[in-house]
């Protein structure tokens, strides 16, 4: 089992959850409902109860209670999407060869086009709980 799995909010109340399935792509039913998303979050599936999101309607994160703003204001923004992915690492050895991947992050976000410039904000967590910005130079 994962360590987090990611919820979608929509607007009206409903709920996507990631599939358990790894043949089945949930995470398209949330681009298909990206001008409905509210709020997009992993939960930890340890027991510990630890949440990480971001708040689409303004861009705010909730760091597992840990609050970060935005500079940037996304209320009005149309052309907003999540961004989710995860971060693997894979060792290889002369010995043994390559070894299964093993995820060292899930990275959460969103990203907005605002006059032809992409903006984006990024944080990855950890199996562990630590988080980590994600800035592009």
């Amino acid at each position: 089992m994962k360590e987090y799995q990611w919820e979608a909010v929509l607007k009206d109340g409903r709920v996507i959850k990631q599939s358990t399935d790894v043949t089945k792509n949930s995470f398209k039913e949330v681009i298909d409902n990206k001008e409905f998303l509210s709020i997009f979050q992993i939960c930890s599936q340890d027991g510990q109860e630890r949440t990480y999101s971001v708040n689409m309607n303004t861009g705010e994160f909730n760091l597992n209670g840990f609050i970060i703003k935005s500079s940037i204001d996304l209320s009005n923004e149309t052309r907003k999407e999540p961004i989710y992915w995860e971060r693997s690492k894979v060792v290889y050895s002369s010995e043994d060869g390559g070894h299964a991947p093993v995820v060292v992050g899930f990275i959460i976000g969103w990203q907005v086009n605002i006059e032809g410039k992409n903006f984006q904000q990024q944080f990855m967590i950890t199996p562990t709980g630590e988080v980590i910005l994600q800035h592009k130079v």
